[in-house]
């Protein structure tokens, strides 16, 4: 694998463990909170007050000056905006270095040549996984949650792609992480159904190098997915998927 793979996700789909099971599977790097502390070693924020501004916009008084961070004394930036680009530089920067897995924060608008993927699953699916991560939660208050963070993560990722967010044509493999069925976590195996998607770069030459890539990190996520799986399904059981490459 030659290629970044960047990995976008709703709220609860375990599309974290996709990507570290992904970077282990494929043995490159894999980044996601990991972000947040380069990024704001790069501007001189503290990383506390950048977890405030990761993957939504905050909008605050423009006259409010403990929102902004001067570049210099006669030029201001919103801080949410100088934070994604700090973290925009930081993933440019990590793609530079070779393959790896990013999670989130628009990393596939923000880089040219990556393999994209987005991990989504039925709402149900989404609050049992979460009720078992966080025993005791409320159910209807873990929906609400769910929704919240899945709304600013739309909001951010329109606001600075200009693109939306989980729409199919936007990655190469959309994954269904709620397969598996009885709320079991990812490390025990999920079931992956792709959806039709095509690849956007090129035609030829290109296109069949961007078709063998897509190929293996397909391959690689569903041997993730299956690891200590103790069911008997096939692969076909496991992914269906259509896709066009051109």
């Amino acid at each position: 694998m030659d290629k970044v793979i960047t990995v976008s996700r709703e709220f609860g789909s375990g599309g974290r463990e996709l990507g570290v099971k992904l970077a282990e599977k494929l043995d490159i790097p894999f980044y996601d909170k990991e972000l947040i502390s380069m990024a704001a070693d790069d501007i001189n924020i503290a990383e506390e007050a950048f977890q405030n501004y990761d993957e939504h916009i905050v909008i605050h008084d423009p006259l409010d000056r403990q929102y902004y961070h001067a570049f210099s004394d006669i030029y201001k930036v919103p801080m949410s905006d100088q934070i994604f680009v700090a973290q925009s530089n930081v993933i440019r920067r990590l793609a530079a270095h070779g393959p790896c897995v990013i999670v989130g924060r628009c990393a596939d608008m923000i880089l040219d040549d990556s393999i994209n993927l987005f991990i989504y699953s039925k709402m149900r699916d989404r609050i049992k996984r979460m009720l078992i991560l966080e025993p005791g939660s409320d159910e209807k208050e873990m929906e609400r949650r769910i929704r919240e963070v899945d709304r600013k993560r739309k909001e951010y990722y329109q606001y600075y792609t200009g693109n939306t967010w989980g729409r199919a044509q936007n990655y190469h493999l959309c994954l269904d992480s709620g397969l598996t069925g009885g709320g079991r976590l990812p490390e025990g195996g999920a079931g992956l159904s792709g959806r039709a998607v095509e690849v956007k770069h090129g035609t030829g030459g290109t296109g069949q190098a961007e078709r063998a890539a897509v190929q293996a990190v397909e391959q690689a996520a569903v041997q993730a997915f299956r690891s200590n799986e103790e069911s008997g399904r096939t692969k076909k059981d496991i992914l269906t998927k259509e896709a066009k490459f051109k």
